[in-house]
């Protein structure tokens, strides 16, 4: 009797083992495939931030920049007639809180 005991304790061990490691199988097969989809989407992120910064680099191109304010901004460089001291701006007087007018 005690063989026996001991027999279906070992198979008892033997199955608990095999469905512990094919339910560790299933569970790496699992992250294996999520990681896969987010090596695939990071993949996806870098060419796309790569697009981007050449789309901002032309963007941002200097020459464009100018042509385009040229075409549609109209705008002429800044003359010394346009600069003022600043004592020459009015200024408006600021009352103070509790400050009646005199």
């Amino acid at each position: 009797m005690k063989s026996f005991l001991f027999g279906a304790l070992w198979v008892f061990v033997a199955a608990f083992i095999a469905l512990g490691s094919y339910m560790l199988k299933n569970h790496v097969i699992f992250l294996e495939k999520d990681l896969r989809k987010t090596n695939r989407q990071i993949a996806a992120n870098i060419r796309e931030t790569h697009i981007l910064k050449a789309e901002w680099s032309h963007l941002n191109d200097p020459s464009r920049i100018g042509k385009l304010s040229e075409k549609y901004l109209k705008l002429k460089p800044i003359t010394a007639k346009q600069f003022i001291d600043i004592d020459d701006i009015p200024f408006k007087e600021v009352k103070k809180e509790g400050e009646q007018k005199q």
